[in-house]
């Protein structure tokens, strides 16, 4: 075995070249420079966070608001880690968010003065009222004077009550029923009771929302529920159905002879009708031009969407066709009037 290299390994060997001072100076750049360099970051950010602040307190101001009210709304968002607080003072849906979770945190001893911070609040941005075709974020955006349709007990044979908003607040609703016949019915439930409620909102959609009654007087005719913690839109086939009985005569398209029905329930979105003679699904017939009963119908586009044999005739599913929202909402307005005259 050739061993000559053997003489120049002594010369391979790595040599420790490792300056003195290089532990002193990872020592230096531990100790001193990275502490530096965070705590420039932290009064850096500090800074920002002051600045955008301060500049939250400015628009907030712009808008109408007092140092007060400015340093509340900015309590909130800081409080809900917002990344974007300006969204408070310029959408509904914002503010109604996270005034709404503020308010739930407040808990159940939810005072009538905090009541009426947030709600002074909500009056300086012009929250108070929702604008026409606004969708509902909130059950706070209901309005004095609106109709809600109350369920106070599962099993009752009218199914709603309809009830007037007397109060609205940032801690409650306030109602009273339109009918006497429904006082007994509210005054016997207790404070906690479930509740569910409907209601139409300036969009002339309906939605839902569950509750609780809140304690108040016996005595008294009024009664608050508490804020819904959600505000669910209801879809088309689900709107509230009123059952009704009058007749009516149909047009189909395409078809010379009209067709006698007996309307057997009305909603918003469409009927159910009870016909000799059954139609094609899809079948789209226009109501008699001409009728003048207690409903808004007449000359409107219907299209059928189901049918079922029962036996004396057939039930026909009609869904109202390119209703405008002027048209939906005297639909819905004469439903609620009926059912209050009816039960009169």
């Amino acid at each position: 075995m050739d061993e000559s290299f053997r003489s120049v390994l002594p010369y391979l060997r790595l040599q420790d070249q490792t300056p003195p001072w290089l532990g002193e100076f990872f020592a230096f750049l531990g100790l001193v420079v990275l502490p530096a360099l965070i705590l420039f970051y932290w009064i850096r950010k500090h800074r920002l966070q002051r600045h955008a602040w301060e500049a939250f307190l400015e628009h907030a101001a712009e808008r109408g608001l007092n140092p007060e009210q400015g340093r509340l709304l900015a309590q909130i968002a800081r409080q809900h880690q917002m990344k974007h607080p300006l969204l408070l003072l310029s959408s509904i849906k914002s503010f109604d968010h996270h005034l709404g979770r503020y308010a739930h945190g407040l808990g159940p001893g939810f005072s009538r003065k905090a009541a009426a911070e947030l709600g002074a609040l909500r009056r300086s941005l012009g929250f108070d009222q929702p604008t026409p075709r606004q969708a509902l974020y909130s059950t706070r955006q209901v309005s004095p004077g609106q109709t809600l349709m109350v369920w106070p007990a599962p099993g009752r044979s009218e199914g709603f009550c309809p009830c007037v908003v007397v109060k609205r607040d940032e801690a409650s609703i306030t109602l009273a029923p339109l009918l006497r016949k429904d006082e007994e019915c509210f005054a016997g439930l207790e404070a906690g009771a479930q509740l569910k409620v409907r209601l139409w909102g300036p969009d002339h959609l309906e939605y839902r929302f569950r509750t609780h009654l809140l304690p108040g007087n016996p005595e008294s005719l009024l009664f608050s529920i508490r804020h819904g913690d959600r505000l669910e839109r209801i879809q088309q086939r689900d709107f509230f159905r009123m059952k009704v009985r009058f007749e009516v005569v149909l047009y189909p398209a395409g078809r010379a002879e009209p067709l006698p029905a007996t309307v057997l329930d009305l909603s918003g979105g469409g009927m159910a009708v009870l016909t000799d003679t059954p139609l094609p699904l899809d079948q789209v017939v226009v109501i008699d031009p001409h009728f003048a009963g207690d409903f808004p119908l007449a000359g409107l586009h219907c299209q059928a969407v189901k049918q079922a044999d029962q036996g004396r005739g057939y039930r026909l599913s009609l869904e109202f066709l390119d209703l405008s929202p002027h048209q939906e909402a005297e639909i819905i307005q004469s439903i609620n009037t009926y059912q209050l005259h009816r039960a009169s």
